[in-house]
């Protein structure tokens, strides 16, 4: 059990540094985007009924602190919202112009020198580190929905 411990407490630990470096080596100055608003802008894009309930689901955050940040998106005129004429309290999102180039620059900063860092992980390495995120992601969607029962 102590062992797990320990195990969890390094994983952790690099986590956040792996997060740190990517925000660092990414330099999210000048107006970009931050890497949670690029995960939005790419939900939307992607989903062209998408709601900010929708959004908050996918990115598992509140209501609140997805309105929040979509009013940071608007404001930054990378997406539009489009009230529904039946149910005023349902807004509908769409990326502007705007924001699919700002999915774009960001895509381009990825594969560019910022990211030598990560472009030097192995591919196979990359996948597994994908699947291991996805397990901890969907192991805490299970929690919460045994939670709500």
């Amino acid at each position: 059990m102590e062992d797990n411990i320990k195990l969890m407490t390094q994983f952790l630990s690099k986590a956040v540094k792996v997060r740190r470096l990517i925000e660092l080596t990414g330099s999210f100055k000048d107006n970009a985007a931050t890497l949670l608003q690029i995960e939005a802008l790419k939900f939307i894009q992607s989903n062209s009924s998408c709601t900010v309930g929708s959004l908050a689901r996918e990115l598992e955050m509140s209501l609140s602190s997805m309105t929040q940040l979509v009013n940071r998106l608007v404001d930054k005129g990378w997406v539009d919202r489009k009230d529904n004429k039946v149910d005023r309290r349902i807004t509908t999102l769409s990326l502007t112009k705007s924001g699919e180039k700002q999915i774009k620059k960001f895509m381009d900063k990825m594969f560019s020198s910022h990211y030598k860092v990560l472009a030097s992980i192995p591919r196979n390495d990359l996948k597994e580190m994908i699947r291991i995120f996805s397990n901890i992601t969907n192991s805490q969607k299970i929690a919460k929905q045994h939670e709500n029962k």
